[in-house]
C-alpha cells in the first residue's frame, strides 16, 4: 500500500482553496482508509501521552472534559450496563467507562489501534481487562448482534463517517430496547476549520460535516425517539461574585456570559442522545402518558375486615393503560402500591409499599392484591400505585379507620 503523501491533497481542493471531504473520501478505498488510519498510530508508544486522555496535557483536558462531562450526563449509563464506544482509537475513553463498571466493546477501524490499546491495557491497567474488548471495525456494519448493548457513544469520531444514516441503522440494531446512543459532534463548518483541513491534508482522512437536521431526520428513520442536544459549555465566561450573586437571584445573564452560552449553543461542539424505545412501552414511560391525562389505572376496595388492630384489606387493580408495568423491586419504574398513613398531624405518604406481582402486569390486566396495615394512631390511609423513581399514578383510594371507602381516585 503506497503511503499518502500530504501533497496529493491538492487533488481534493475546491476553488474555495479548502479540501472537499466528500471528494477525498469517495476517492478513498477501504484498504486505502485502513492503512491511512493504521499510519496515525505508528511509531506512537505507549507512553504518549494520547494514552492518558482527557488528562494528555492542561490545553486538551479543558478542551475535552465538558464535552466528556456533557455525553455522561446524556449516556445515563449504570455499572453493569454494556456500552460500545464507537471509534474508540486506543481504548482511552473504553478505559475510563470501565473503571465506572461498565462492560465496554471499543471498536475503530486501525488494527494498530486497537493492539496498542490492548498492550497498553495489559501493562498499565490489567484490571480492567475482564470489561474491555477492543476490536478493529471492518466496514459499515457493527460486529455485533442485534439489541446487544444498553448504550452506545461516539465521541468525536461521527464526522469520519460519511454514511451516517447507515450507521444510525446499525446502532439501533445493536441497542436494546430503551438503549441510548450518545454522539458528541462538532458544530456546522468543521470540515472546513483549519485543524480539521490541517488534519485531511497530512492523513488523507476525510472530515465530514455532521449536520443536526439531517442527523436527527436520519435517526428517526432509523427508529429512534427522543432526541436531545446538550451544548458543551467548554468557554463559558466567568463573573466576578456580584454578578455571580445577581445572576443567582434572578437577574438577566451579564452578556459577556450570555454571550458565551450562545456561542456554544451555536458554534461549539453538540453532544446528541438517541433512544431506541421499547416495542411495548413500560412504567418507565408513564409520566408522559399521565401528564397527556391518559387513564392509568383503577383501584377499588373489595374487602376489608378488622383484626385486633390490624385492618385487612383486599384491593383490586386494573391496568387501563397502554404500558407494561414492570415488578415492584426491578428498580426504577417497578410499580407497586403506595400506603400513605393518615393521623392527625397529617397523612406520611411514603407510610409503606405493597408490592403488586412478581411478574409484570400486562395492560388490561386485573389482579387483586391482599395485606394488613396497623391501625395504631391512624385516622385512615390514602392508597394510590406509584412506578418507583418515576411517577406517582394519582388515582388515589382513601379509606377510614374502619375500613370504610372514603374517596376514589
Amino acid at each position: 500500500m503506497v503511503v499518502w503523501q500530504s501533497q496529493e491533497a491538492e487533488a481534493f481542493v475546491g476553488a474555495d482553496g479548502l479540501i472537499d471531504p466528500a471528494r477525498l473520501a469517495a476517492a478513498t478505498d477501504g484498504a486505502s482508509a485502513t492503512a491511512r488510519h493504521d499510519a496515525l498510530h505508528d511509531g506512537v508508544p505507549l507512553s504518549d501521552r494520547s494514552f492518558r486522555l482527557p488528562f494528555a496535557d492542561p490545553a486538551t483536558t479543558r478542551a475535552t472534559l465538558p464535552a466528556l462531562s456533557a455525553a455522561m450526563q446524556l449516556l445515563q449509563a449504570a455499572p453493569g450496563q454494556r456500552v460500545l464506544d464507537y471509534g474508540c482509537g486506543n481504548g482511552w475513553l473504553s478505559r475510563l467507562l470501565a473503571q465506572q463498571g461498565l462492560e465496554v466493546t471499543g471498536l475503530d477501524p486501525s488494527q494498530r489501534a486497537i493492539d496498542k490499546g490492548l498492550a497498553f491495557l495489559a501493562v498499565h491497567q490489567p484490571q480492567l481487562a475482564k470489561l474491555v474488548r477492543l476490536s478493529r471495525l471492518d466496514g459499515p456494519r457493527l460486529p455485533l448482534p442485534d439489541q446487544s448493548v444498553d448504550r452506545v457513544i461516539a465521541f468525536q469520531s461521527l464526522h469520519q463517517v460519511a454514511d451516517q444514516a447507515a450507521l444510525l441503522r446499525e446502532m439501533f440494531r445493536v441497542l436494546t430496547e430503551g438503549g441510548i446512543a450518545v454522539l458528541v459532534a462538532e458544530a456546522a463548518g468543521h470540515s472546513r476549520a483549519p485543524g480539521a483541513q490541517a488534519r485531511m491534508r497530512a492523513a488523507g482522512l476525510a472530515e465530514h460535516e455532521v449536520p443536526l437536521e439531517d442527523l436527527w431526520q436520519a435517526a428517526r428513520e432509523a427508529g429512534f425517539t427522543g432526541g436531545q442536544v446538550l451544548p458543551v459549555m467548554a468557554e463559558l465566561a466567568p463573573l466576578d461574585i456580584e454578578a455571580f450573586n445577581r445572576a443567582g437571584s434572578g437577574e438577566p445573564l451579564p452578556g459577556a456570559l450570555a454571550a458565551s452560552v450562545q456561542q456554544a449553543i451555536g458554534k461549539g461542539t453538540r453532544c446528541i442522545s438517541l433512544t431506541r424505545p421499547f416495542g411495548t412501552p413500560d412504567s418507565r414511560e408513564i409520566a408522559a402518558a399521565k401528564a397527556e391525562g391518559k387513564p392509568l389505572a383503577a383501584l377499588s376496595l373489595t374487602a376489608a375486615s378488622i383484626r385486633n388492630e390490624r385492618l385487612a384489606l383486599t384491593v383490586a387493580v386494573r391496568n387501563l393503560g397502554g404500558h407494561r408495568w414492570l415488578p415492584g423491586g426491578s428498580g426504577p419504574g417497578g410499580v407497586n402500591l403506595g400506603v400513605g398513613r393518615v393521623t392527625e398531624g397529617g397523612t406520611e405518604r411514603d407510610y409503606r409499599r405493597v408490592r403488586l406481582s412478581q411478574h409484570e402486569v400486562a395492560p388490561g390486566e386485573a389482579l387483586q392484591v391482599e395485606f394488613e396495615l396497623d391501625r395504631h394512631n391512624a385516622t385512615g390511609w390514602v392508597i394510590d400505585l406509584v412506578a418507583e423513581g418515576v411517577t406517582w399514578f394519582d388515582v388515589p383510594l382513601q379509606i377510614d379507620a374502619a375500613g370504610r371507602i372514603a374517596k376514589a381516585g
